[in-house]
């Protein structure tokens, strides 16, 4: 008795997958998908993609298998965290919150206006997922401190 073989797709494989349809269903807004969304969602698809990926990062996975895969990195050009997957041959430009969010001071330099940190912040945990949301616990004084000029 021969033994079939099953062909089964790698977790690189699986993570590639992945990205290219969260990245396609992401543009049909016109907005990227985000980068930090991708571990939750390779979690939820039993994947461990920090084993898979061993010690490449996966900003560097992104970049070496985005082209042939269909999506390509976009990063944003004040927040060194803030990166985003769209469509090879695509555009995509990220709002910069802090360039029409800072007040003239007296001695001519510029401050945030109060609350901006805050309003992005929220922003950006709006766009997690729901349960991500119901996990997140934030200390008054922190959300305070945003709330701050600095």
């Amino acid at each position: 008795m021969r033994l079939k073989r099953i062909l089964t797709m790698s977790d690189a494989d699986k993570m590639i997958a992945i990205l290219k349809q969260k990245t396609e269903e992401a543009w049909k807004e016109e907005s990227p998908y985000m980068l930090s969304y991708a571990g939750p969602e390779f979690t939820d698809a039993g994947i461990d993609y920090r084993a898979a990926l061993g010690t490449e990062k996966l900003k560097d996975f992104v970049d070496r298998t985005g082209a042939d895969a269909g999506y390509q990195l976009v990063r944003h050009p004040t927040q060194r965290a803030k990166l985003g997957l769209i469509p090879v041959g695509k555009s995509f430009k990220f709002e910069d919150l802090n360039e029409d969010a800072g007040v003239t001071t007296q001695g001519g330099g510029t401050e945030p206006r109060r609350g901006t940190l805050l309003l992005a912040f929220l922003e950006t945990l709006s766009r997690l997922p729901r349960e991500d949301q119901d996990e997140i616990v934030i200390p008054t004084r922190v959300l305070v401190k945003l709330a701050r000029k600095q």
